[in-house]
């Protein structure tokens, strides 16, 4: 998402805007961290860092699930 961009701030901006998106497009079923992950292109080990703000102003609810074997979240909207 980010690569050739200069400003640093919009980089973030864009970050938050897709991962929003993804969120929101998935409806009630939500849609799992690594998932997003894929989807604004950084690794999944750090993407709960770019959900925090989302979940700092609730508009977004994380449920633990197991996903492939291994645990992660599920990401929901928050209407």
């Amino acid at each position: 998402i980010c690569r050739g961009r200069s400003n640093r701030l919009d980089c973030i901006v864009r970050i938050f805007e897709k991962g929003l998106e993804a969120i929101t497009r998935s409806g009630r079923d939500g849609i799992t961290q690594p998932e997003i992950a894929s989807i604004i292109g950084v690794d999944t080990k750090i993407c709960f860092h770019h959900m925090k703000p989302l979940l700092k102003y609730e508009l977004v609810t994380r449920l633990p699930v197991a996903s492939k074997k291994s645990f992660t979240y599920l990401c929901i909207f928050t209407d």
